[in-house]
């Protein structure tokens, strides 16, 4: 009996914890997204969104040939990533990623230009996005 309560118990607790897990392809589609269009001469930006909304961010080209913009940094829990990491189709030249908002919280996200098979910390740029999340209206004028 106690075995079977234990099971039970366990059972219970693996379905509740599968539940709070969010999938990209789980999420109901975002209210709004809006763009931020990262600048080279910035390289630490601050963001405000709100929960359900999302943020594409807009790489520029990397100033060295032969490297490519990977994704170092995204806790995942405040930002899901919606889309991959690609050429932007309406911006020239510019790599484009979304993410979902999920939960209030703040997220970092941070970029860098690697060649391939280096290491992160070898990158010959980078970037870093620090995006507020919040339950209501960001205050202020918006990105």
């Amino acid at each position: 009996m106690r075995t079977l309560c234990l099971f039970s118990l366990l059972a219970a607790l693996t379905g509740l914890g599968a539940g709070c897990e969010t999938d990209a392809n789980q999420l109901a589609p975002p209210k709004t997204t809006t763009d931020l269009a990262l600048q080279p001469s910035e390289r630490d930006v601050l963001a405000t969104v709100k929960v359900g909304s999302a943020i594409r961010i807009l790489l520029p080209p990397p100033n060295e040939p032969g490297v490519q913009w990977v994704i170092i940094a995204n806790p995942g829990r405040t930002l899901v990533q919606i889309t991959d990491l690609r050429p932007a189709k309406d911006a020239p030249e510019k790599f484009a990623v979304t993410f979902q908002a999920v939960r209030a919280m703040r997220s970092r996200l941070m970029f860098a230009a690697i060649k391939p098979g280096q290491a992160e910390a070898d990158a010959a740029e980078s970037f870093s996005v620090i995006v507020g999340v919040s339950e209501t209206e960001p205050p202020g004028p918006g990105l």
